[in-house]
Order: structure tokens, then C-alpha cells, then sequence
């Protein structure tokens, strides 16, 4: 009997360890390698990404712990909100931080308002650590017959 709480406490343990190892791993996002923009210091330094919802142009400047990035896109279609993302990882690809570089909030515009060029410039603190960056965009498509 003895033996076998033992054996059944030992098996909690471990069910216990590894959901706590699944919950801490679930938290760790890797962005693909094809998807990694080197991140060189100084600048400014150019460069151009696109998804299927946006076409990015875009200049940095690189300083220790601070990245100022002008930014211009344009979307591909009719939309009724664009957001675009930019993600800060070290050098395994790992996400340290990511922020928000664009968005057009849902439906803030009429469609014949909503911009399909436009642009920013926008100053973020970054990890140290961070080597690389990369993009994500995300479009709700424009809904006919609304406003």
C-alpha cells in the first residue's frame, strides 16, 4: 500500500511538472526563418516586405535599445480594418516584444475614406537582445452594404 502512493504521488509530480513545462512553453512564439529581417545598427538602412493584405516600404534607424522606423504601405484591396505588426526577436527567432505600426480601427472610415496608401514614423524602445525583426498584417475584408 505504501509503495503505491508512492508510486501514485510520484506520478502527480510529474503530471504536475510537465503541465507547468507545457503552460511555459506555450508562451515562447518563433518566427520563421524566411519571415527574419536582420536587424543591422545604425542607418538608416531600407527594405521592403509584403503579405497577401499589405505592401510595406520601410527605413530604420538602429540604436542600442531604440528603433525609429518610417514606414509606408499599401493595402492590396478594399478593407474594413488593416492592421500591421512589427515583431522584435533575438537571434534563434524568439518574439522579445511585439508592437503595433499601423491601424486603421474597424470601420472609422467610410470605404471611399479608408486610405490605401499611407504612412507612419514611430519611435520604439526594444529589447537589447533583439537581432532580428519581422511583420505580420492582418485585414478584416471590406463587408458590402455596410457604411
Amino acid at each position: 500500500m505504501k509503495l503505491k502512493n508512492t508510486v501514485w504521488g510520484e506520478a502527480k509530480l510529474c503530471i504536475w511538472l510537465l503541465a507547468l513545462l507545457m503552460i511555459a512553453c506555450a508562451g515562447v512564439q518563433v518566427i520563421e526563418p524566411e519571415a527574419r529581417i536582420s536587424l543591422l545598427g545604425g542607418g538608416p538602412h531600407t527594405g521592403m516586405w509584403e503579405s497577401s493584405d499589405v505592401r510595406l516600404n520601410y527605413e530604420y534607424v538602429n540604436e542600442p535599445g531604440l528603433i525609429t522606423m518610417n514606414i509606408q504601405g499599401e493595402a492590396r484591396g478594399k478593407y474594413d480594418q488593416l492592421t500591421v505588426w512589427v515583431f522584435f526577436l533575438d537571434a534563434e527567432g524568439k518574439v522579445l516584444q511585439s508592437r503595433t505600426v499601423f491601424n486603421t480601427g474597424y470601420l472609422a472610415q467610410t470605404p471611399t475614406e479608408r486610405p490605401r496608401k499611407g504612412g507612419t514614423k514611430i519611435t520604439f524602445e526594444i529589447p537589447m537582445e533583439t537581432k532580428k525583426l519581422a511583420f505580420r498584417s492582418d485585414v478584416k475584408p471590406y463587408s458590402f452594404g455596410r457604411p
